[in-house]
């Protein structure tokens, strides 16, 4: 009864009906393995996952879906044209009433409909009896998209060369390489992507979206391939059509190597003013899943020697005792060469920065007087030549830092009054400038403190400061006006209030804001709570009676 009436719909259907009853029947009777194989695949990882519930984590179903809903696609689109590869009638388009276009959309989209229904039922377990919380809509169209490029590479291959085999073994083989190293080898040509991007949000797995149309658009144009290839006549194998199969193949490996370091470095570029300090450990790390390949020359030489890029078995430059230099005077050598050598290139500010910032790091006893004199040049440098770099600022406290620690007070405020005339919002201007007013303020510096000075380094602070510090600096300047010696305590009033007021006032807008508990919001909070605390047991201390002396 059932037959009768599913092909009594298929018979009213017309020509349509016609097309999905014949391979509907081929795609049955193609053997049991078609629906063992994905099947037991799915349980068998479902088995796992149910053994290790407690160490899956939060991107791991969104992992297990793309990749194993895109193998068992592939496995299963190939082999559902195993009856046109074994009689050798692919290239037979007379006896065909429909364009071989169509067949193969049918019976694949025949396909894709057991898998994905395997993999939504294997989704719909790990979301509902694992508790593990991700979007099963976003999952299985990541998923499905993955499917659809991966079974396209296999058809494309299986067509060209008459060989499902070949196909599953050459869509395999790029599935076990993004498996193992996909997202950081290429973030743009990976099956897993948004996967990669809940596990390390914020990164360059960032849009993942794009990454899955792109895919999408290669899987229509690879099928578009496959069906082309397939009916066209068989070509003879020659060593030549191995060669070109070879070279094409080289060609296509060279292009997702090449297209993934330059992807990831232009993302580095990018986001260099979020990295700063990281900058170069980020880019060394974005290259180490290549291995001794000389990929860092693909952006050129200087970006080469500011990575340290070296090749498999060189040998360290000796120094001119003839003792091999370690490693920290490796890496110093290549980011002066970075740095001094390629002036003009697009590395050399991070150069400078880097090689400056590892020369003065902690101001430590052990570096030597050209190490702090070879520090300051790089950073003195990056400043003057380098002003729109995003390092600038950074370079610029780190100036003020190692000023102030040499005894250079004029030099230092020279480099605050700079970033706060340059650079007035970037965080590092408030950050120089908090440390150097506490050295000016300071009664146990040398020669006592400078107040007149600190009074007007904390005007300029106060006017550049962001909503959330200038309670703080309000605070230092009336503590600092408040001073018998300054003489202007009426004024410390008023700047105290002000304090006061703003701290409150902020804590409250930040307590608001935050929907959920968050440390970093608590810490900001408590800490505008105590500025306002002690702006009002100054204000309580210069209400109160003039001791002896005329102090208060």
């Amino acid at each position: 009864m059932t037959d009768r009436l599913r092909f009594a719909v298929f018979r009213r259907a017309g020509p349509a009906g016609d097309l999905l009853r014949c391979n509907a029947r081929i795609c049955t009777g193609l053997g049991p393995w078609l629906i063992v194989v994905p099947t037991a695949a799915t349980m068998l990882v479902l088995f796992a996952l149910m053994a290790m519930t407690s160490l899956v984590g939060n991107a791991t179903p969104v992992l297990v879906l793309e990749m194993l809903g895109s193998v068992l696609m592939a496995f299963v689109g190939v082999n559902l044209l195993r009856p046109e590869h074994q009689y050798h009638t692919l290239e037979t388009v007379l006896t065909r009433p429909m364009s071989f276009r169509v067949i193969l959309l049918v019976r694949v989209l025949l396909g894709a409909l057991a898998v994905l229904a395997l993999q939504a039922l294997l989704g719909l377990y790990m979301r509902a009896v694992m508790n593990k919380p991700f979007h099963l809509g976003w999952a299985i169209l990541a998923a499905a998209v993955s499917m659809a490029f991966l079974t396209a590479l296999a058809l494309a291959v299986a067509a060209a060369w008459r060989s499902p085999t070949f196909g599953f073994v050459a869509a395999a083989a790029f599935w076990a390489l993004d498996l193992a190293l996909g997202p950081r080898l290429n973030p743009l040509f990976t099956l897993r992507g948004y996967s990669a991007y809940l596990d390390t949000p914020n990164s360059e797995f960032n849009p993942w979206a794009s990454v899955k149309v792109g895919l999408a658009l290669l899987a229509v144009g690879l099928s578009v391939l496959a069906a082309r290839a397939a009916v066209r006549p068989v070509a003879q194998r020659s060593a030549r059509r191995y060669v070109r199969t070879g070279v094409a193949v080289l060609v296509g490996v060279l292009a997702y190597l090449c297209t993934g370091v330059v992807y990831q470095v232009k993302w580095g570029e990018a986001h260099e003013a979020e990295l700063l300090n990281r900058s170069r450990l980020w880019y060394q790390t974005a290259l180490v899943p290549y291995g001794p390949l000389p990929v860092a020359y693909l952006l050129g030489p200087a970006f080469a020697r500011f990575v340290g890029y070296r090749a498999p078995g060189a040998d360290l430059a000796s120094t001119p005792g003839g003792v091999p230099p370690s490693r920290r005077d490796y890496d110093r050598q290549q980011l002066s060469t970075a740095a001094f050598g390629y002036p003009g290139s697009r590395w050399a500010d991070n150069a400078l920065y880097e090689l400056g910032r590892r020369m003065l790091e902690g101001d430590n006893e052990t570096a030597s007087a050209d190490e702090a004199r070879l520090g300051l040049k790089c950073l003195e440098e990056l400043v003057a030549e380098h002003p729109a770099s995003p390092f600038a600022p950074p370079a610029l406290e780190r100036l003020a830092g190692a000023y102030e620690r040499l005894g250079r007070l004029q030099d230092s405020r020279g480099a605050v009054d700079r970033l706060l005339g340059v650079y007035p919002t970037s965080p590092f201007a408030t950050k120089a400038g908090k440390a150097l007013l506490t050295k000016l303020a300071d009664p146990a510096a040398p020669g006592g403190p400078r107040l007149p000075e600190a009074v007007a380094v904390a005007d300029k602070l106060v006017r550049a400061a962001g909503p959330d510090d200038r309670p703080e600096l309000l605070l230092q300047r009336g503590l600092i006006l408040a001073d018998a010696t300054v003489g202007r305590a009426a004024e410390a009033q008023t700047v105290l209030q002000q304090a006061a007021d703003e701290g409150t006032a902020r804590a409250r807008e930040a307590m608001a804001a935050m929907s959920e508990p968050d440390v970093e919001v608590l810490q900001r909070v408590r800490g505008l709570n105590d500025v306002s605390r002690r702006a009002k047991a100054e204000l309580q201390k210069l209400a109160g009676p003039r001791r002896p002396g005329g102090g208060r």
